[in-house]
């Protein structure tokens, strides 16, 4: 691991832009053995440009670049080693007046470790874990982190003179190790940043196994600290690195720069130079008799067969892990219906092999059977906002109106705890027996390219429901294409056919009963989580607006 770690760092005398490749590389001393890197501006995660404090260190700068996957970084470095290399850091060392303005117009320059990052004097500081999701997406944590994030951190420690070594490297080999990491005892009052190497699913992971100790016992929903105790102890802090399949959390707190970097690169410079900001979530509140519902196959050996033809199939080879659940939280979405059955019927080892893929293959089948899911919907929208209608979000403005006047003015108190989170109206039932799409989501997007919610911006913390009747496999199709298409959906009526449509408002609650009888079509997805109802059992899912972590964001998305 150690061989691996140690990054090329190759000292320039000059760095030179070539405007027609678009690349920066390295003009070298002399006597360089290293083949010359060349990075492009997207490739590029930062200047790291120390604060001389010495006399005898002049200043230089560090630019730091991630290579992926591509077959011409293999090639050009023609070791055997490098055949496998799907990521490779690249830093450059050069003196500090030599950055060409490309550069410095489009790629951060950094000074010291961020907040999250430092360990303060002494070390006395905060705690920096890192926790590697080895079952996420591709499985490919612990690579990034032995090729790419280690190495980058090491560059880092050695240009600001700062201690980067995790304090706990947790590698997860399990759904149950980030719970086990995060429901640990911890000392009170001491700051502590996750770095998590995974998908989704490790966010949903620690929102539900660290609640503040302050109030695991006390169910009366207040967040007054009890008389005793000091203030309540900083929140711990999230720094995603997105492994996983679909990335929606941090594919939307980054929507507004992706302009060309990979989710990767963007994720590093995040790490290096972003901002803590409260994290916003909800809380889904089940039914007695709720159950989350996990398959794995019985035997390790059949990890790879061919997918069953069929879920029954699929279900004989597996063993169903069941777990009694009254509340979940979230942070991304809570759905019912379509986009809860491909989650749930696309949970299988067989399936995950397929990556982002298997959502698709599970959609076709699942459009063909167009079931009707039987249930009642029923919304609270916010009491202060004129917007009640759909009709509202439908014009192409949408997205620069109603949320920004009502949210910047009175977040704190339109849906504050004890001060309007009740009295924001009544639950209203959507007039419908059967549905075939109900999401809430606090997220814009569900994966890179999935715009499920286009009205919903970075941290605005405004729950959206986009929910529709069953309107048929061509229709349905038709609404998913649209939200492949930026969002489109949310425009979608058929008013020259029978006038359907697919609605999308802003809501402060939610409440789903569940009427269906067969099972296997009363399933919620929280998060990626899915959770089977009792036959009658309804869920309700409102915006909390006790935070549970901070999570580190580009500061132009605040």
């Amino acid at each position: 691991m150690g061989e691996l770690a140690a990054p090329t760092l190759v000292h320039a005398d000059s760095l030179i832009f070539d405007d027609d490749a678009g690349t920066l590389s390295a003009s070298l001393l002399a006597d360089a053995s290293h083949e010359t890197p060349s990075l492009t501006l997207d490739q590029v995660i930062a200047i790291l440009r120390p604060s001389s404090s010495s006399a005898q260190q002049p200043r230089f700068n560090i630019v730091v670049g991630l290579v992926e996957d591509s077959a011409a970084a293999a090639a050009a470095a023609a070791s055997a080693a490098a055949d496998q290399q799907p990521f490779r850091l690249v830093a450059i060392q050069t003196s500090a007046d030599d950055i060409p303005p490309q550069l410095a117009s489009s790629v951060p320059r950094i000074a010291q470790l961020p907040a999250h990052l430092a360990r303060g004097a002494d070390g006395g500081g905060g705690v920096v874990d890192y926790v590697l999701s080895t079952k996420a997406g591709a499985g490919r944590a612990v690579l990034f982190w032995e090729t790419a994030l280690q190495p980058l951190l090491r560059v880092a420690a050695q240009a600001f003179s700062e201690n980067t070594e995790p304090d706990r490297l947790v590698v997860t080999n399990s759904d149950d190790s980030v719970r086990e990491y995060a429901r640990e005892k911890r000392p009170a009052g001491v700051p502590r940043t996750i770095v998590l190497l995974s998908g989704d699913g490790g966010v949903v992971d620690l929102l539900n196994s660290s609640a503040p100790p302050s109030n695991e016992d006390s169910n009366n929903g207040t967040s007054s600290p009890s008389s005793s105790s000091p203030p309540p102890p900083p929140l711990p802090t999230i720094v995603l690195v997105p492994l996983g399949t679909g990335n929606a959390l941090f594919n939307s707190l980054h929507k507004p720069l992706f302009t060309g970097p990979s989710e990767l690169v963007l994720a590093l410079r995040t790490l290096l130079n972003g901002v803590a900001a409260p994290l916003p979530t909800f809380r889904a509140s089940f039914p007695p008799g709720s159950r989350i519902v996990k398959y794995a196959n019985k035997d390790a050996a059949v990890e790879e067969e061919t997918t069953p033809p069929d879920v029954a199939a699929a279900e004989a080879q597996l063993f169903r892990q069941e777990t009694h659940v009254d509340t979940l939280h979230g942070s991304i979405v809570a759905s019912y219906g379509f986009h809860a059955s491909i989650v749930y019927e696309s949970d299988t080892p067989a399936y995950r092999a397929h990556g982002a893929a298997r959502f698709g293959m599970v959609a076709q089948e699942l459009l063909k059977t167009s079931h009707p899911y039987a249930a009642q919907l029923a919304v609270r929208r916010r009491r202060r906002s004129r917007h009640h209608h759909h009709h509202h979000h439908h014009h192409h403005h949408h997205h620069h109106h109603h949320h920004h006047p009502d949210n910047e003015s009175g977040d704190g108190d339109v849906d504050g705890d004890g001060n309007g989170d009740g009295d924001g109206g009544r639950l209203e039932k959507i007039p419908r027996a059967t549905h075939a799409y109900v999401l809430g989501a606090l997220v814009s997007n569900l994966e890179r390219t999935f715009t499920i919610s286009p009205a919903s911006r970075p941290l605005d913390g405004q729950l959206r429901l986009v929910h529709f009747a069953p309107l048929g496999p061509a229709r349905t199709m038709e609404a998913m294409m649209k939200a492949y298409d930026g969002g489109k959906h949310v425009e979608a009526a058929w008013d020259d056919e029978d006038g359907e449509r697919v609605y999308y408002e802003d809501v402060d609650e939610f409440a789903v009963t569940v009427e269906d009888e067969e099972e296997r079509w009363r399933k919620v997805c929280i998060d990626g989580t899915i959770v089977d109802i009792p036959r009658g059992g309804t869920v309700h899912v409102q915006r909390e607006e006790k935070g549970l972590f901070h999570i580190v964001v580009d500061s132009s998305v605040l």
